[in-house]
């Protein structure tokens, strides 16, 4: 061993005897590396056999996914087929069954009295899709059958809430909304009404025919809200000013927000005959108005200047509550 070991660090030719024993070494060596090739062989066929199984089963697993996903399908549209039948057998047995309901025995004057609830809205809230399309609300009862036409009509205010877009209201739609308006005033009879006028634009000419069939019913309104950017221009009338300088004398709940006024509108002839107002809510400059608020008792004063403030408690004798946001 010391002679080979020699013979490799010296880098001299190996002798007869080292021969011998590199010879040895090297059949000692190859026997190793031939049992590690079997070993690999053997190895590389356990994982090409694995690998059969796994793909084996993951074909099996696609057939299974493809199954269940068929059967899902076919589940699903059974389960819609037999709810759409429960739903038809069960839309065929309410109408035969339509005559035995207590709904049908209960008195026009009583449904009435339902439909108010129905349709009682707090016209002071901020606009929205919802809200407006609750001025809907007695047209729809009305056109559910002839009695409930009939107790709606019978019930004036089931029409008494009225809520009027000045925005959407054009040279074209104008008759639309005139025929709106007739008939909420003439099916509410003699109730008190509940009255909302809304407007971001500048006025328009459309305004005019409309607000000049409002004008005429403030004598019974009994809620008025007031929801406007400006009022007044300077080009033509804003018939909308004609509103706050009507009498309003059955008047017991105001709400106004109005951004801005025009400067050659004369407050003085604001709000002057209030004798019944109970509540006010109001983003609106008091400044220069001559206020007749002797009953009221709660005010809701927003962005009010301590000269607004004290106007209304000047003109408000009997006034208890005020909240400034």
């Amino acid at each position: 061993m010391a002679a080979l070991t020699t013979a490799h660090t010296t880098n001299i030719p190996a002798t007869e005897v080292d021969a011998a024993v590199i010879i040895a070494h090297a059949a000692v060596q190859q026997s190793k590396i031939d049992a590690a090739a079997a070993v690999l062989a053997e190895a590389k066929l356990q994982l090409s056999d694995a690998d059969a199984v796994f793909a084996e089963a993951q074909s099996r697993f696609k057939a299974a996914e493809t199954a269940y996903e068929g059967a899902k399908t076919r589940g699903k549209r059974l389960v819609l087929d037999a709810q759409r039948a429960l739903d038809e057998a069960l839309h065929d047995m309410s109408v035969i069954r339509a005559p035995f309901h207590p709904i049908r025995r209960t008195p026009p004057e009583v449904l009435g009295a339902i439909f108010e609830f129905c349709v009682d809205l707090d016209l002071s809230q901020t606009s929205s899709p919802e809200f407006k399309t609750c001025r809907l609300q007695p047209f729809t009862l009305a056109r559910v059958c002839r009695l409930w036409r009939c107790a709606a009509l019978m019930q004036h205010r089931v029409w008494s809430n009225i809520n009027i877009t000045l925005d959407g209201i054009t040279l074209a739609t104008a008759p639309q909304w005139r025929q709106y308006l007739s008939n909420m005033f003439a099916r509410s009879g003699k109730s008190m009404l509940n009255l909302r006028v809304s407007r971001e634009d500048d006025a328009s000419s459309a305004d005019g025919p409309i607000i000049r069939m409002i004008l005429p019913e403030l004598q019974r309104c009994d809620t008025l809200v007031i929801s406007m950017s400006t009022i007044g221009h300077d080009d033509h009338d804003d018939f909308a000013l004609r509103i706050l300088q009507a009498e309003l004398p059955a008047l017991r709940e105001l709400h106004l927000d109005i951004s801005w006024m025009h400067h050659s509108i004369d407050p003085s002839s604001l709000l002057r005959h209030t004798p019944l107002l109970r509540n006010l809510g109001s983003r609106f400059s008091f400044a220069g108005t001559r206020l007749n608020m002797p009953h009221l008792v709660s005010a809701t004063l927003e962005q009010c200047s301590a000269a607004d403030a004290c106007l209304i408690l000047a003109s408000a004798k009997s006034l208890q509550t005020v909240l400034q946001p």
